[in-house]
């Protein structure tokens, strides 16, 4: 309605205390999203909490905890052939150990014709007590053969440890390819 686009979806724990079945994770999140003309603004949350009988589960969580994500980004139409991309988020939970960490994001695309420039640079803050900060800049090339027909070539660079060098946290990755949308 007039540019705005809302969500919302809930899927509740499923608590299976005093048994030896796992507990199902519930899930909820959020959106808002306004589009109009030049200018592409969407919020997003999601939280997820663990019940109490659950093992350790990817990414961290374990029994009786929660972690809640915020995403905000922004996308504007500076003229028919260039466009600016940024973005703000976090990760709490209730546990430190877990997340706790503020992102960055600034990106552009330019069009020339057939061809989209594409440049991003993004960082992580990690105030967990891994303290493990994050960067990467990419860059990346699409040659639009249709509306849903492109041929891409994408090169990043990572740094997956900024605070303590790391063997193995340095990066470099390149990748070329054809993709379809439908």
């Amino acid at each position: 309605m007039n540019g705005i686009q809302a969500s919302y979806t809930n899927a509740e724990a499923n608590s299976n205390s005093g048994t030896s079945t796992t507990d199902t994770v519930g899930v909820t999140e959020a959106s808002l999203r306004y589009t109009n003309g030049p200018l592409d603004v969407m919020y997003n949350t999601l939280e997820y909490k663990v019940g109490s009988n659950t093992a350790p589960l990817v990414g961290g969580l374990t029994a009786s905890t929660s972690s809640r994500h915020n995403l905000l980004g922004a996308s504007y139409l500076v003229m028919p052939t260039l466009k600016l991309h940024v973005g703000s988020g976090s990760s709490s939970a209730s546990s430190s150990t877990i997340a706790d960490t503020t992102s960055t994001q600034m990106g552009v695309t330019y069009t020339m014709g057939q061809i989209d420039i594409l440049a991003q640079t993004a960082k992580v803050h990690d105030r967990s007590t891994t303290n493990a900060d994050r960067k990467m800049t990419g860059l990346g090339v699409n040659y639009n053969l249709s509306k849903t027909t492109r041929v891409y070539y994408r090169m990043d660079d990572l740094n997956l440890s900024t605070v303590t060098a790391a063997s193995g946290s340095s990066i470099k990755r390149s990748a070329i390819g054809i993709s379809r949308s439908f």
